[in-house]
């Protein structure tokens, strides 16, 4: 423990510990035994962050509602993606499942989700066409960011 405290891994497995953070195990004589990164799954506030995002899962033509939706890491747990607002969205299971798979495309978000088709791909007329993920975002974006953290700031 931070406090220089010396527990077994069984105890800390059983540990009411932090929703966010790491684990370090430490062996007493040959150092350092892993690191892992807590917690995977969307806390119940970050889930309902998600669903009041997108009432629906956010692919082109889905329909499915959030509450019948799981929460999607927009960059992948697997890829150091973390368990943060920034980083959740909602998708349906089918979506969650295809998102970033060859020639499926993948949800991003750059102020809002959005669907990025795969390379090549035809654009129907009429559906929302992802913004371009080069370059600096628009100055009104980042005028609006700072007044929205300005009034969280001040409603604190």
């Amino acid at each position: 423990l931070s406090n220089g405290a010396v527990i077994s891994s069984t105890e800390l497995a059983t540990r009411n510990i932090n929703d966010y953070g790491f684990h370090v195990l430490l062996h007493p004589v040959y150092g350092p035994v892993n690191l892992h990164r807590i917690s995977r799954f969307a806390s119940t506030k970050q889930r309902l962050m998600a669903m009041g995002e997108n009432p629906v899962c956010p692919w082109p033509g889905c329909s499915k509602g959030a509450h019948d939706c799981q929460v999607h890491h927009l960059e992948a747990w697997r890829n150091g993606g973390e368990t943060s607002p920034e980083n959740l969205t909602i998708a349906c299971q089918y979506h969650n499942a295809v998102n970033e798979v060859d020639g499926r495309g993948f949800l991003r978000r750059r102020g809002t989700i959005y669907w990025v088709p795969p390379k090549g791909w035809y654009h129907p007329p009429g559906t929302p066409v992802a913004p371009e993920l080069e370059g600096p975002l628009p100055a009104w974006v980042e005028e609006e960011k700072q007044l929205l953290e300005e009034e969280f700031m001040n409603a604190r």
